[in-house]
């Protein structure tokens, strides 16, 4: 039984290589980046996957590799404001301070990002997420002009609004300039004095169905066949609808594309997700025994309490020994299992 938030998580057992597969789920807040699933001894086949069972061979042929919608998300926590941030759940690290004042040696601030396979074709939308930092003047102090550069290519907006109000400015850029997939945001700010703060940058734009370190994740795919070229292995795994309903495919097409690569094809009969990887992209999970405990326990009390990382283990019970004397009933809660019981077992 796999576990996900006290909800059921689904998993494909492979004899052939005697392990364990499930579809990990990214996890982000200000004090982690890791996510964690709880995997216990049930009753033989529990949140077992459905898998197809049909030879690929009989049901699809190779057809050409097109594009699919994707969203690109770039974001950097380089510098901390908590100061100017008034949201109790605000986040309060952001990518770039955006002034007036370039430093010397700089013609603007600007930052670059690096998107995988785009189309040769199509309109990419970038979203870029500002926040005031200043308010200096009566109306609007934040003039901002964002421009867009790739390849030589040049698409400019401007951008004004006032105080610490958040401002996300969208700008549009036909692919076909987007060659090599590289793009600058370039930052200009007109009013001295004037701070703004630079979140995140979100960019829409067709992909090419193209592997990226062999992974892709296709979102909202319609029914139809599709072909995923640059794959460095034969062995292909494919789950479809990988976060909810998950479906271990074994009906898909694997083949050498004679660029030294694979390729992968597959059918889908209803328009969902699909997660493909090969074996030796995937990640193997640091696991952890879990000793149980009861924390919440009303009767848990004690008049000296000592909460330590498991790391530490002599030196709290060397504490708790020495207090047990000035103290009376003195117990230690293990980081693990406040973790455990009150965060899903995540740091």
């Amino acid at each position: 039984k796999l576990s996900y938030e006290g909800s059921k998580k689904l998993w494909h057992y492979d004899a052939d290589s005697d392990a364990l597969y499930f579809v990990a789920e990214p996890y982000k807040t200000l004090f982690t980046n890791q996510n964690a699933l709880r995997l216990s001894q049930k009753r033989r086949g529990e949140f077992a996957m459905q898998q197809s069972e049909s030879n690929a061979d009989t049901l699809v042929q190779p057809v050409t590799s097109g594009s699919f919608a994707h969203t690109e998300v770039f974001e950097q926590e380089l510098l901390a404001y908590p100061h100017l941030f008034f949201k109790e759940e605000a986040d309060y690290w952001v990518w770039k301070l955006i002034r007036n004042y370039v430093p010397p040696g700089q013609d603007f601030h600007q930052v670059s990002v690096q998107l995988e396979a785009p189309a040769k074709s199509g309109t990419a939308t970038v979203r870029v997420y500002l926040t005031g930092a200043s308010n200096i003047i009566s109306g609007d102090d934040h003039i901002v002009t964002l421009t867009l550069v790739s390849d030589g290519n040049e698409v400019s907006q401007l951008a004004t609004w006032d105080g610490f109000d958040e401002k996300v400015v969208e700008l549009e850029i036909e692919q076909a300039l987007l060659t090599n997939g590289n793009l600058t945001v370039r930052f200009e700010s007109a009013l001295g004095g004037a701070w703004q703060l630079l979140d995140r940058i979100e960019v829409d734009y067709q992909r090419e169905m193209r592997a990226d370190s062999n992974q892709l994740w296709m979102k909202g795919l319609e029914a139809g066949t599709y072909t995923v070229q640059g794959l460095s292995s034969p062995d292909v795994y494919l789950v479809e609808s990988p976060t909810e309903n998950a479906v271990w495919r074994n009906d898909l097409l694997v083949e050498p594309d004679g660029n030294g690569s694979y390729s992968a094809t597959f059918t889908l009969q209803r328009n969902t997700d699909v997660l493909i990887s090969v074996d030796a992209a995937v990640y193997e999970p640091l696991i952890t025994a879990d000793v149980s405990s009861n924390l919440k326990a009303r009767n848990n009390q004690s008049e000296y309490l000592i909460i330590a990382p498991l790391g530490l283990a002599n030196t709290a019970e060397a504490l708790q020994e020495y207090r047990q004397g000035t103290h009376g009933k003195v117990k230690i809660a293990w980081l693990q299992d406040v973790y455990d019981e009150f965060s899903h077992g995540r740091v």
